[in-house]
Parts: structure tokens; sequence; C-alpha cells
């Protein structure tokens, strides 16, 4: 009985032990990093901002911003220099649950800086008062590019010779057609760029062409290595088949058409598509409008209603889509690559996203693209997209350096994943050196803790079988000699 009040006492003062040294890490709160921009050229300007959210109420905050000084140059914000590549924060939120801090840089030269929130504490109200809790830091790093190197990919001119490209070249406009009769198997290109110190790396598949559909791609490359492609969809003729596309081109834009202005610029809306102008999947649907039956292209599924529109200043026919809500055409954001086409559309409000991607944009093909980026430094040539193609929507990971677009079905993924990597491995990879130390030693405490229980355990199980043993032995022995004595008693009578 007194071993087993030895055994429960231990074990209950083991527990008591346990309760009083374990912190668990899901009560602790981190800090998120972002940046508005994660690609940053010398001269730029670029926001850092720092949120907080420990889902109670802040009454101060306190962290220190780290940074290299001499890549980035800090303008503004919530900070103060404590010392070289070093901002003090110190706030006072009243009784806020989140809240954000924006520090602006500008950049100095080419290289990349480590962005860092270390030391983090604040302050909250409870029942017993005001308590102080730290939150873990947050860290990612920004790349500057010299801005000496031009980035323009774009060409002057684009020609295939003996044959007219439709749409007419425009150095923004990425994707043409063009029908050459069934006895060509080869055309000549011919490609010049806008930038005298970009190059034409690559004109392929204008050799060899079947029947059918043929894919000509022309690679330009920036002087700081920006790639941009052009595509031009030949189509070569069955024998004996005419092309009729110079009949069609004439018969575009009814006289007194209808017209718009868009940014100054005065535009006439097609009343006639070329079916050269059709993207895989889409059918033409005449919609009238004013008065006006005008030809638009639709998708199968209905979801994308396009508009032709040609400005008095170029001859290109242009898609565009018409917000009838602000009555008003903006151009349909797409490129072509091959066979496909990609329609660049906004991130679903209700996407779940990784903490270490960010709300973004870039520029292609004459328009602006939002998106996020990563703010792993190793990716910040990488973009993701959320595109319809082909008749699906889906995500898609975009090389800004390559000009290449690749389906990214892990997108969800990673986003359906990041509740579970916040409460396991990445929060503790997010604590600072000294965090980690901590943790690794109460661990090794509590294993070391353990061990001697158990080897406290059985000492005393040990010893209980000895001192059992004992006495069933000293029991034997008391017996014996009653027996000896009864016997010499026998003998005696």
């Amino acid at each position: 009985m007194k071993i087993f009040t030895k055994i429960t006492t231990i074990l209950l003062t083991f527990i008591l032990l346990l309760s009083l040294i374990i912190v668990p890490t899901s009560a602790a709160s981190s800090a998120t990093l972002y940046f508005n921009k994660s690609s940053v050229k010398v001269g730029d300007k670029v926001t850092v901002s720092v949120s907080i959210k420990p889902n109670e109420s802040m009454y101060a905050v306190e962290f220190y911003l780290q940074y290299n000084d001499s890549v980035l140059k800090y303008k503004s914000g919530n900070g103060n220099k404590n010392a070289a590549g070093v901002l003090k924060v110190v706030e006072s939120p009243s009784g806020d649950k989140s809240v954000k801090y924006n520090f602006t840089f500008e950049a100095l030269k080419k290289g990349t800086s480590k962005i860092a929130v270390t030391d983090c504490i604040y302050v909250t109200n409870g029942s017993g008062g005001s308590s102080e809790k730290s939150f873990v830091g947050a860290s990612a790093s920004i790349s500057v590019k010299d801005a000496n190197l031009s980035s323009n990919a774009k060409l002057k001119s684009l020609n295939v010779s003996g044959f007219t490209l439709s749409p007419k070249f425009s150095s923004n406009t990425t994707s043409y057609n063009v029908k050459v009769p069934f006895d060509t198997k080869k055309v000549s290109v011919t490609a010049n760029t806008s930038d005298k110190n970009a190059k034409v790396v690559s004109v392929e598949g204008n050799n060899n062409l079947k029947v059918g559909k043929n894919v000509v791609t022309v690679t330009v490359e920036a002087e700081n290595g920006t790639q941009k492609k052009y595509t031009i969809n030949v189509e070569r003729l069955k024998e004996g088949a005419e092309d009729t596309s110079s009949e069609e081109s004439e018969e575009l834009v009814e006289e007194g058409a209808l017209k718009t202005n868009i940014s100054g610029t005065d535009y006439s809306i097609l009343t006639k598509i070329p079916e050269t102008l059709l993207l895989e999947g889409f059918s033409i649907e005449t919609k009238n409008v004013n008065g006006y039956d005008i030809e638009t292209a639709v998708d199968k599924d209905g979801v994308f209603r396009i508009f032709y529109l040609k400005s008095n200043v170029d001859d290109t026919p242009v898609p565009y889509l018409y917000d009838e809500v602000l009555d008003q055409f903006d151009k349909l954001k797409y490129i072509t690559v091959g066979e496909r086409y990609y329609i660049f559309t906004e991130i679903p409000s209700d996407a779940v996203i990784p903490e270490n991607l960010y709300s973004s944009s870039f520029e292609l093909a004459g328009f602006t693209v939002n998106c996020l980026a990563d703010s792993n430094s190793s990716m910040s040539d990488f973009r993701y997209v959320y595109c319809y193609s082909n008749g699906n929507f889906s995500y898609y990971r975009f090389d800004t350096l390559e000009s290449t677009i690749h389906r990214f079905p892990e997108f969800e993924t990673l986003g359906n994943q990041k509740q579970d990597s916040d409460t396991l491995f990445a929060r503790f990879s997010r604590l600072s050196t000294n965090g980690k130390v901590i943790i690794v030693a109460l661990f090794v405490l509590i294993l070391g803790v353990f061990a001697l229980l158990i080897m406290l355990i059985v000492y005393l199980f040990k010893r209980a079988l000895n001192r059992n043993a004992d006495i069933i032995l000293s029991d034997d022995y008391d017996d014996f000699d009653e027996i000896t004595v009864e016997n010499e008693n026998n003998v005696l009578k």
C-alpha cells in the first residue's frame, strides 16, 4: 500500500510539473510580413507591412524591424531608427485585435535585403490585470535589380514574307494569324526589336508546315533577361482551297457603326468578326446594341462576351469586355501560347491564400495583371494568377522572366494546408533562435524528467520485490524451527 502511495504521489508531481513548463505553441500569435512588390529596381520605393492578429485586445505593441541598410533606405513609417539597419516600433493601439504598420523604403543599389520582425511583444488586459505577451516574428527577402538594364522585350515590326498578318502588327499584340496556300511548306519570318539592346533569340515552327494549323513562335529577350514571346498561327490550306480572309477583312466595320471613346481615343465597334480572331471554344453570337446587330464572341459556358474594337489610329481589332453596370469597355486581359489562350481574371475572394503569398501586380502585353507574389526571394520571378483557359478556370504560375505560364493545381492544396502547417512545423520554424533553444530545452527537460520517473518506478518496484522475498524467507525459517522442536519433543516422549 505504501509503495502504491509513493508512485501515485510521484505521478501527480510529474503532471503538475508538466502543466507548469509546457507552453502550447498554438497560443502564440505571429506577425505576417507583406511587400507591395517583390522585385524592385534601384530608385524605386517599396512598402513593407507588418500585420499582427492575436485575436485579443492590444494596448501596447513593440517589435524591431531589421533590414539591409546598404540596399534599402528607410523613408517613412511607424518606426524609429534604433541602429544601422534596425527600426524600433512602439505603438499604443486602443484595444484593437488586429493592427497593421507600414514602412516605406527606397532601393539604393542592386542586391538582396532580408526584412525581419524580431523581439515582438504586446500588452493585453485580462481579468487579472494587464499582462505582457510575446508573438512570433517573421522574415522575408526582397530583391533589388539594376535600373540601368532595360526590360523592353517588345518588337517594333513582325513580318511573314509574302503574306499579311491578321490583325495588323502592334508591339503590344502577341498573337497573329496568317493563311498560306497548300504548296507553301515553310515561311520566312522577319522580326525587329524596339530596343537596340534587346535581341531575337529564336524563331521556331516556321519549317515543315503541315496542312491545318501550325504555330510559329518568336522569342525576344530584353537587356535584363526578360523574355517575351510572339506567336503566329499559320494555317496551311488544303489542296485546292482558297484564302477568303481578305474578303472578310473588308467587311469588318459597317458605315456609321457604333463608336466609343476610351481614355481619349475614339474606337469603332466591329459589326462582323472574322473567324481567324476567335479564341478556341468561342463562337459568334449576334447582340443588338442601340439598334445595331453586333457580332460578339461568346465562350461555350457564356462566361465572357467579347466585342472587337478598332481605334482611329490603329487598324488592329482589339478584344474588349463590356461592363453594363459601369457602362464602359475594358480591354480583355489575355495571352495566347500555341493553340491555347489564357484570360486573366481576379483571384476568387473566397480563396485560401498561403501565408507566404501577398497581393501584387505585373505588366504584361500592355495591361496590368492582378496576382499573388511569393515573399521568398528565390521565387521572386513567379506570379500566381487565376485564368480562364479553353473552357476551364484554374490557378496558374506565370514566369515573368521567361514569359511562360503553367497550370498550378497545387495552389489550392497549399491554401488548404495553411492552418495545419501554421500549428506544427511552420510555427516552430518562424521562432527566433532563442525561442527555438527554449522549446528544445523544454523538450529535453521533459524527456529527462520522464526518464527519471521511469528509473524511480523501476527502482521502487525492485525494492518492493526484495522486501517481499525477505518476508517470505523469514516466515519459512520460523516454521522450520517449530517443526524441529516438535520432533525433538516427540523423540523424548
